[in-house]
């Protein structure tokens, strides 16, 4: 006997559903590796969370800024002066990472430590970090009664665009230690009142929905919980979520650019200002707490047929960083050509990435930093 239209519907539900199944399992697997996290830093790239020199952790996200300080106290502890390295997504990323790569921070305690140098090296960084929130991060740790001899910044000129603080990273200072720092000039007031901002606009209302509280939010929560042990294409689910959208915006991206140009960024002085004074404020900080400041014109991807920057407005804005240097008795260093092209990576639009580069690019970068700082830190 033959089926009817309605059990031939739902017998064509079922395999479709089933196939369904089958097609995620399978491409959640494929790219269970990749970390939603890094949807924007680039093909083969990987994103260090935290790394060691010996038992110590001397690198962090902002979440962790506590374990840098107890390394911190450590070094001091054992008669080491102390250099904090801020800056953004190059610092805690390597591309075509292999086993036994390692990130600048660390090759640079080493080459201390082989060196017999007292300076040792901590690290802060946060992917796209504005200077606005290096200066939390500054704050933060100077509140956990840690001040560092030395203060590397690393200048990123993208990052200029972005302004305020996100929430993660503003959860780390108090507004008391902001209040005490006012006189340190429009950076902190601009911190301050992002502070207010955000603590006015905490009190969400309470998210309601039908099932609340009820057995079948209770039955959803734990079939997801099996899910999430029994089912490692379901554990995956974020990693293809991030991959898919980095393999669409990949496909748009490369579709355009093969109709225009790629757009040349150029960041407007007015859009700027919020991190200048940012920069000042960090500046002016430091410097009273005794501290000596190394900031450098971060590594750039060099060779490419049209530069990923409006060249004029780039060259003029590192210009007027370096004059900062110069008027404030800072160190400078201009790393722009530092890491050959071969060492760079892709985006996860399909362009050149020039922000990230592989584990040679960090030696070369830890080797620069230390030259340039281990003479006077002795």
């Amino acid at each position: 006997m033959g089926l009817n239209t309605e059990q031939r519907y739902r017998w064509i539900v079922i395999l479709g559903m089933a196939l369904g199944v089958l097609l995620f399992h399978g491409l959640a697997l494929s790219v269970e590796g990749f970390d939603p996290r890094a949807e924007g830093i680039g093909h083969n790239s990987t994103l260090i969370e935290r790394s060691y020199f010996h038992e110590y952790q001397v690198s962090a996200q902002p979440a962790e800024t506590g374990r840098v300080v107890q390394t911190s106290h450590k070094f001091h502890t054992d008669n080491h002066s102390v250099a904090l390295w801020l800056g953004a997504s190059q610092l805690h990323t390597i591309n075509r990472w292999n086993a036994g790569d390692e990130l600048a921070v660390v090759i640079a305690n080493k080459i201390a430590g082989e060196s017999n140098a007292r300076i040792r090296y901590v690290q802060l960084s946060a992917g796209n970090a504005n200077i606005g929130e290096l200066l939390c991060l500054y704050i933060s740790v100077r509140a956990a009664s840690f001040k560092p001899e030395w203060l590397i910044v690393a200048i990123v000129y993208d990052d200029f665009q972005e302004q305020g603080v996100r929430p993660e990273i503003l959860s780390i200072v108090n507004q008391r230690d902001l209040s005490q720092l006012k006189m340190y000039g429009a950076g902190v007031k601009n911190m301050l009142d992002t502070l207010h901002a955000d603590g006015a606009s905490t009190t969400a209302p309470v998210v309601r929905n039908a099932t609340m509280d009820t057995p079948q939010e209770v039955l959803e929560e734990s079939l997801m919980n099996v899910l999430e042990v029994s089912w490692p294409a379901y554990s995956a689910r974020h990693s293809l979520a991030a991959a898919l959208k980095a393999a669409w915006t990949e496909m748009i991206v490369q579709g355009a650019f093969d109709i225009v140009d790629r757009p040349i960024v150029s960041i407007p002085k007015e859009q700027q200002l919020w991190n200048w004074e940012a920069l000042n404020s960090l500046v002016s900080l430091a410097k009273a707490d005794g501290v000596k400041i190394l900031l450098y014109k971060q590594p750039h991807r060099p060779g490419e047929q049209r530069f990923y920057h409006d060249r004029n407005s780039y060259d003029q804005f590192h210009t007027d960083v370096q004059r900062l240097a110069i008027d404030c008795g800072l160190h400078y260093l201009d790393l722009e050509s530092l890491v050959p092209q071969e060492n760079w990576g892709i985006t996860n639009a399909g362009l050149p990435d020039v922000f990230h580069f592989t584990s040679y690019g960090h030696r070369r970068l830890a080797q620069a930093i230390h030259e340039a700082i281990s003479g006077e830190a002795q």
